[in-house]
């Protein structure tokens, strides 16, 4: 690595008609070096370091940014294989079309796309894939709540037909000792 350095040797209390190699001995020399090494070892080093790659990546995102904006405002001319324009535009409405083609397309009942017939009253792409989720999403809650309650009622009517057939055997016990025990006429 080389560092370029100016010195004002008015500054430093010097005659500025000395030359360079007078004013820097090799003593000196060596302090500059000790100094400058100090100064940009350890922290100092990863502070430069940190800062150039803050500096890079900020350019780096910066002409990023641009050329996407350029991209993405470039007119283009899309043809079919007879040269005949179908699409004369920028890049991004270009792709606002195609996403809406996509996703508003008109499709039967199973979602199918649906092409070359009537698309009167058909729901697009997206509309069949929400009301099938909500529909499946529903199926699937029904089914769980269909079996919590089944589970509940299952266990209440166990716990009242055991509470019913222990007071009915009890009865039927009680009844049974006391003819026993009654005297016989």
């Amino acid at each position: 690595m080389k560092i370029n350095m100016t010195i004002d040797l008015g500054d430093l209390g010097f005659d500025e008609d000395l030359s360079v190699e007078e004013i820097l001995t090799d003593e000196i020399k060596k302090s500059l070096v000790k100094e400058v090494a100090n100064k940009f070892g350890g922290k100092g080093i990863s502070e430069l370091v940190f800062k150039l790659s803050e500096q890079v990546a900020t350019q780096v995102e910066s002409n990023m940014r641009n050329k996407a904006e350029s991209f993405m405002s470039e007119d283009i001319a899309l043809t079919d294989k007879w040269g005949k324009a179908t699409f004369i535009g920028s890049t991004e409405d270009l792709m606002r079309l195609k996403f809406d083609e996509a996703v508003l397309f008109p499709v039967n009942g199973n979602g199918v796309r649906l092409e070359m017939c009537s698309t009167a009253g058909a729901e697009t792409w997206i509309q069949w894939k929400v009301r099938t989720s909500v529909e499946e999403l529903l199926k699937h809650e029904i089914y769980s709540a269909k079996e919590i309650i089944s589970r509940e009622i299952k266990g209440e009517l166990q716990d009242t037909l055991e509470s019913y057939k222990d007071g009915l055997l009890k009865k039927e016990v009680t009844t049974a000792v006391e003819r026993i025990l009654a005297p016989s006429n």
